[in-house]
């Protein structure tokens, strides 16, 4: 099995120096709307990306981001927890003293914002803040799982009790949307909360939630967490996981004249479902010591290495940071330097493209908020605060970060 992975970890080496040509090639060909930037310090870089996503999107009256972009007043609660994920990864480079002096004060206001989101009985948060002019919006448990993992790494940070407590209540939400057991593919957590028992069932709407329950246990030795751990990541990898070692988006079922139920798998590949079950795998296997669930993560890592290397320009830029910081993570508990080495060369190289290609002359990254799908030659108005909060991740994780646990 090591020598597997090893030939496989060389395979790589020779491809992304290929494929990493060619995803340059590709883009510069596009065209500029800006002269090319090298961006070496990573850390001033993240800073930089971090203070235009502030100064053009934050609303100090409301405490809340803009929605610019996304066509509403407000940013959504997806959008709002990014941006914590970003100012919490900032904090995690080594010796980031200029930055974290005032993270306190940061991660106090994103944690405020994010409770402007709660519906009104307190347990989820809403896709839409009920504040005026917005009226609040539906509830999704992929949302609410990517609140829950900043509020995690927010509270390893700065050990306030307060954000596990609301990390801990998210996750009962988060398990109460697990599925009725007659259904085809039984169980998974919904990724919308309410409606048809046969909406769908969501590869992000589950892993995510599968990590924060891992690092739960972790944190609590709550033997609760670790059970529901397994049981949320057993179920993707059982209905979802591809014959590559890559994980597919989506379960839909449906029901036929006769009565009977049937189901769909949308087989879309996205970066950040390969990556939160590799991050799952990896802390399955610290809490667990079972070598299964590493072997099973590498496995994924490398496949989906190989897989996305010459197609990452076509994801949008927070599955890339997502991806990115579980490969990052899967690495720091393999300590495998070789693939190290591949990671951190892949993201150079994705933020290189990032940076000589889809940046304003103000350090807002271009993606627009429909898609936040890298594009060129598109209104700034059109682009919305997710592109520059999954870039301070990434440029954060380049310049040293990696996340605690």
């Amino acid at each position: 099995m090591r020598r597997a992975i090893f030939a496989w970890l060389i395979l790589i080496l020779l491809i992304s120096a290929v494929a990493g040509f060619y995803l340059t090639a590709q883009v510069m060909n596009r065209g500029r709307s800006r002269s090319a930037v090298s961006c070496s310090d990573y850390y001033e870089c993240a800073v930089s990306a971090y203070e235009a996503l502030v100064k053009t999107y934050y609303l100090p009256s409301f405490h809340l981001y803009s929605g610019q972009g996304l066509s509403m007043p407000f940013a959504g609660f997806w959008q709002t927890a990014q941006v914590t994920s970003a100012a919490n990864y900032l904090s995690l480079v080594p010796n980031s003293s200029g930055f974290g002096v005032n993270f306190n004060k940061t991660l106090v206001a994103n944690y405020e914002a994010m409770q402007l989101y709660l519906d009104p009985l307190g347990k989820g948060y809403e896709s839409s803040p009920p504040v005026p002019p917005s009226s609040g919006g539906p509830e999704y448990y992929d949302d609410n799982a990517w609140g829950l993992l900043a509020l995690i790494q927010g509270y390893l940070i700065s050990h306030n009790e307060t954000y596990l407590a609301k990390a801990r209540a998210i996750f009962n939400f988060e398990v109460g949307g697990w599925a009725d057991s007659s259904l085809p593919c039984p169980g998974g957590i919904y990724w919308e909360v309410g409606g048809s028992p046969l909406r769908s069932r969501n590869t992000c709407s589950n892993a995510p939630v599968a990590e924060a329950a891992a690092e739960l246990y972790l944190i609590t030795g709550n033997r609760t967490y670790l059970d529901w751990a397994q049981r949320i990541y057993g179920w993707v990898f059982k209905y979802l996981r591809a014959p590559n070692a890559l994980y597919y988006d989506h379960i839909t079922c449906f029901a036929y004249s006769n009565g009977s139920v049937g189901y769909r798998i949308n087989t879309a590949f996205w970066t950040y479902n390969q990556g939160t079950m590799i991050g799952t795998g990896a802390m399955l296997y610290i809490a667990t010591g079972n070598s299964t669930y590493l072997n099973e993560a590498k496995e994924t890592a490398i496949s989906s290495m190989l897989y996305f290397q010459s197609r990452l320009m076509s994801q949008p830029i927070i599955d890339n940071a997502i991806y990115f910081r579980n490969l990052v993570r899967l690495g720091e508990v393999t300590g495998n330097q070789t693939f190290n080495n591949e990671v951190y060369s892949m993201m150079k190289n994705y933020t290189g493209v990032m940076c000589a290609n889809y940046r304003y002359s103000n350090d807002i990254f271009m993606a627009p908020g429909y898609s936040d799908i890298p594009a060129q030659n598109i209104p700034e108005s059109e682009v919305d605060v997710m592109s520059n909060a999954a870039m301070v991740q990434i440029y954060s994780l380049l310049a040293g970060a990696k996340p605690l646990l």
